[in-house]
């Protein structure tokens, strides 16, 4: 260890020097004022609006368990990914691995999986057709894309177009008319693409003028119909967030009197607004409000714009959402689905009731859900060998960085 205890002492001393003047302040009551007076009944200028009459419900982790009723036919897609990789020839590789889990298990859809690599090279230098190749016996396809020009943002268009890609390609593949539930890693819709529209230079303008992107987001919209027409609830399970489109607009606002609101993000604010009362083992939850803003407003925008034809209308694509607090972990989990799902009351119950039964048990992401992370993550001394293979067929080496010789494959530790 590098540190002494005189260097510990040090660090603290000097942490306690940091102005803090309202950390005496009481949180509570402003979250509280929050809830009760504005999001409870938001004027316009607040971006999210209650779908149901507002309320927050608590009840014991065992009570759920054992007592919510929970959906027979679930399936939950995620994917896994290499992490974007630099080689000395100049490619820039991404390759991503979905795999969806079912509840009960059905064993062809768990082994059936979906590879996409993406690959960023000087111009004219990669091409594909895209076309999908099986193998293991037809369980499995792949296909490899050539990423669109992004100057600087190499990394980043590998890695969204592979990991969007292979997931949402997987579950329109695989979903079934049978399933009463489909859960979607992370938001419904592909985030990392529709960030793109939100920032300046190569992104947007690739999601504007490219085919793959745009053809991501036709394959999300598809997938959302599909489940609708077969009357499958699609959801989206957000266990990372740092949305801050509530609190901005807070900030922004007449109706809180404060020049700055102390949580940086949406996420510390509900977790503030859920952990104030209750018992350790109850967990607590909102109900459900539209969501307009983040990824989840601009869908149907982007569809006009895209001409993406579907037989729903557009604003059926527009997210509404819940927040659920775990204060065994505490950790703030966000349900997200369609307007055309939850629209319906017996629909947003039996949601409800599944996720809540589902975080209840497993004290995180409910049980499908963690099932088809298991079958889709690729461990680091996998990334290692198939970096390694890679480099080998393309005759080259990897671009190795400092950090990279400094810290072993089994070290967790930074810089």
């Amino acid at each position: 260890m590098a540190l002494d205890g005189v260097h510990l002492e040090a660090i603290t001393t000097l942490v306690q020097t940091v102005d803090r003047p309202g950390r005496t302040r009481d949180r509570t009551e402003l979250a509280e004022h929050i809830w009760r007076d504005v999001l409870i009944d938001p004027p316009a200028s607040i971006p999210m609006q209650p779908i149901e009459p507002a309320h927050r419900g608590q009840a014991s982790a065992e009570s759920l368990a054992l007592d919510r009723p929970r959906l027979e036919q679930v399936a939950a897609v995620d994917a896994g990914s290499l992490n974007p990789t630099t080689y000395q020839n100049g490619l820039v590789v991404d390759l991503a691995h979905a795999a969806m889990a079912t509840t009960p298990t059905d064993l062809d859809r768990h082994r059936s999986r979906s590879l996409v690599a993406a690959v960023h090279g000087p111009p004219l230098e990669v091409r594909s057709s895209g076309a999908w190749t099986s193998f293991d016996d037809g369980y499995g396809r792949s296909r490899l894309i050539a990423a669109p020009s992004t100057y600087r943002e190499e990394e980043t268009a590998v890695h969204t177009l592979a990991l969007e890609g292979a997931e949402v390609d997987h579950a329109v593949a695989h979903h079934t008319a049978e399933d009463d539930l489909m859960i979607m890693d992370g938001s419904v819709y592909p985030a990392s693409v529709l960030h793109w529209n939100d920032r300046e230079g190569a992104l947007r303008e690739s999601l504007h003028e490219d085919d793959e992107p745009r053809r991501i987001l036709t394959e999300a919209a598809s997938m959302v119909e599909r489940c609708i027409t077969h009357e499958t609830m699609v959801i989206g399970f957000v266990k990372n967030w740092t949305a801050r489109g509530l609190i901005s607009a807070l900030n922004d606002s007449d109706a809180i009197d404060t020049t700055m609101l102390p949580w940086p993000t949406d996420y510390g604010l509900f977790q503030q607004l859920l952990a104030t009362s209750g018992e350790r083992d109850e967990l607590r939850w909102t109900s459900w409000f539209t969501m307009d803003f983040g990824v989840g407003s601009s869908m149907p925008e982007l569809l006009d714009r895209f001409d993406i034809t579907t037989s729903l209308d557009n604003e059926a694509y527009r997210l509404g959402f819940m927040v659920i607090y775990d204060p065994r972990e505490n950790v703030v989990f966000r349900v997200e689905a369609p307007l055309a799902v939850i629209g319906d009351e017996r629909h947003r119950q039996a949601i409800t009731d599944h996720i809540l039964a589902g975080v209840a048990i497993e004290a995180g992401p409910p049980p499908t859900l963690r099932k088809a992370d298991a079958l889709a993550s690729i461990g680091r001394g996998e990334r290692q060998v198939l970096r390694q293979t890679i480099a080998e067929h393309l005759g080259t080496t990897q671009v190795q960085r400092f950090d990279q010789v400094r810290w072993s494959p089994s070290e967790s530790g930074g810089h």
